[in-house]
């Protein structure tokens, strides 16, 4: 069963709303409480926007959206199938330091 998230909504093509409800998969929830966890992030809505801000400054790499996320999820899959730890290393970080290669 998906979680639900509410984040604030400041789009004016919704006056009359100042949350949106966001389906999430169990495992993306957890992704992002973890990621929460770290303290990096005060909230969801920080985290999101960050997110989003990430891949518009990555809009400009030689890979397509679609082909960094099917990198991610590889990657999710690889290390959850032979159970990899990353001792202490979170995702985002790895991720971060891919780019720099």
């Amino acid at each position: 069963m998906p979680s639900q998230l509410r984040a604030a909504d400041s789009s004016p093509a919704v006056p009359t709303s100042k949350c949106m409800t966001i389906e999430l998969k169990p495992e993306t929830k957890e992704l992002l409480d973890a990621e929460l966890q770290t303290g990096r992030f005060r909230s969801i809505d920080d985290l999101i926007v960050e997110g989003v801000h990430a891949l518009h400054r990555n809009d400009a790499r030689s890979f397509t959206a679609e082909e960094r996320r099917a990198a991610v999820r590889r990657m999710m899959e690889f290390a959850e199938k032979n159970r990899t730890p990353l001792d202490g290393v979170s995702v985002k970080e790895l991720l971060h330091e891919g780019h720099r290669i």
